[in-house]
């Protein structure tokens, strides 16, 4: 909670990130519903079965893209169905596959027409005896397919697998569903929050078993066939829609299989047969949209300064989760800090408001190295990195050869050779992102900069904000 005294009344405003949904788009400033549309036109048209990804970064805005999807996607007047997993918290039940089978089943049971709800409880009962029977005491997947063998039929028994039945299992619900045109959308959410096994576990189950869809096996079936089993073949009427961080699964496969990464990445991939990228982000609107939210932060800065944040942004790899943050940070500072820093300082009455877009140019750039790259930050802060790069632009090769700048700066402060780890290419990560600024920001700090005065003491008030 933060509280201003403004004459004889106190204004309390409170920040929360989450709340506000700075960072997730909520207002749609990044054109959701727009490609939401398009997207869930594509997944009306196509022939299920299938897996369509949703993929971007954490923070990126995938929950808040879903949001407008859900609002484009058929309805139940349209006869179909939508179904919400979080594959995070199914991780509560020993093995995530019982959750899911429950998360997939009670909806149809629930929600269907009571005439087409009775059919699929029917051919359902032994999944739910299953699930509720191993709920009790949360065994793992193997007993849950175990009891499920057990349950069924003499005839289902004779030569299939636990796992054999469970597909046939859904084949017969997905039978009932296409006799009466109804078509179920999966949205399986949080895959990237869960453990690399858990998530390479249900990515691959997904394809053995519930969105199966072996092309060859299939036409070879098709081929043998008489005409009149052709005429009554229907399409397995699940459309899956994952929303994944790639790199991240990625990562998964390759612990999970000890693969290279870009191995990992074909592998993984080949599991999923349609996929949507976020475009480009424009940053105008968002940043627009996050200061009104705010009307006091925004009245104590300079308008100069919202016009640079978006310039910055253009040139960086960043979410819309860490853009808030990084805003946030940019006007907490101006709000409460900006004053006292000017004082400590000792900056000239007439140069306050000339060296404030600097400062906040500098800040902002501080930020994203906070937001975007933390793990760099005690090293950044003791090296002094950021002065090197945008303060003082030094411009020899201590500077250009990034992994050179990292090795010196190492050797100086522990004289010892530094090995090429994560720490390390997190740290030329985020060299590189203040070279492309340094490349591209002379010109914007230049018409600020017109008086050297204006240079020297935004560089004081600077320093006197990391001290804050």
């Amino acid at each position: 909670m933060y509280s201003e005294s403004n004459g004889n009344n106190t204004v309390n405003e409170e920040i929360d990130l989450y709340r506000e949904h700075l960072a997730d788009g909520d207002d749609d400033c990044f054109g959701y519903k727009e490609n939401a549309k398009k997207v869930a036109e594509q997944l009306r048209k196509t022939a299920p079965p299938f897996v369509y990804a949703i993929c971007g970064k954490w923070g990126t805005g995938k929950s808040s893209f879903l949001v407008q999807l859900i609002d484009e996607l058929p309805t139940s007047n349209e006869k179909a169905l939508i179904v919400y997993f979080n594959a995070w918290q199914g991780t509560i039940y020993d093995d995530i596959l019982v959750g899911f089978i429950n998360e997939l089943i009670q909806p149809l049971k629930d929600c269907l027409p009571v005439g087409i709800s009775k059919k699929v409880q029917k051919v359902a009962k032994v999944l739910f005896d299953t699930i509720r029977e191993v709920f009790k005491d949360l065994h793992v997947c193997t007993k849950f397919l175990n009891k499920l063998y057990e349950k069924s039929s003499k005839s289902a028994k004779e030569g299939l697998s636990p796992k054999a039945i469970l597909k046939e299992r859904f084949q017969q619900i997905g039978g009932i569903l296409a006799d009466n045109n109804f078509t179920v959308y999966v949205i399986i959410d949080e895959l990237d929050r869960c453990s690399p096994d858990v998530a390479v576990k249900m990515i691959e189950t997904l394809s053995m078993i519930f969105a199966a869809d072996d092309q060859l096996r299939n036409k070879v079936e098709l081929h043998n066939k008489s005409s009149e089993e052709k005429e009554q073949e229907r399409e397995v009427p699940f459309k899956y829609i994952l929303s994944i961080d790639e790199h991240f699964l990625a990562k998964s496969f390759a612990h999970q299989y000890d693969m290279k990464l870009d191995e990992a990445y074909l592998y993984f991939t080949k599991f999923i047969q349609f996929k949507y990228h976020f475009p480009p982000k424009k940053w105008d609107i968002f940043v627009a949209k996050c200061l009104n939210k705010h009307k006091s932060l925004k009245s104590s800065l300079c308008y100069e300064s919202s016009n640079d944040f978006v310039k910055i942004l253009e040139l960086l790899d960043t979410t819309p989760r860490e853009a808030g943050r990084i805003l946030i940070y940019v006007l907490d500072w101006n709000r409460f800090h900006f004053k006292n820093s000017i004082k400590n300082a000792k900056v000239p009455g007439n140069l306050n408001e000339d060296i404030r877009p600097v400062v906040n140019i500098f800040l902002f750039l501080h930020a994203c190295v906070k937001m975007i790259y933390p793990s760099t930050m005690p090293w950044y802060v003791n090296q002094k990195v950021f002065k090197d790069f945008i303060v003082y632009k030094k411009k020899d090769a201590h500077t250009e050869n990034l992994e050179e700048y990292i090795d010196t700066k190492n050797n100086e402060s522990s004289g010892a050779e530094f090995l090429k780890d994560h720490e390390y290419v997190e740290k030329l990560k985020m060299l590189k992102m203040l070279k492309k600024c340094t490349n591209n920001l002379d010109e914007l700090l230049s018409q600020y900069c017109k008086n050297e005065d204006v240079n020297i003491y935004a560089n004081a008030v600077f320093e006197e904000c990391l001290k804050t």
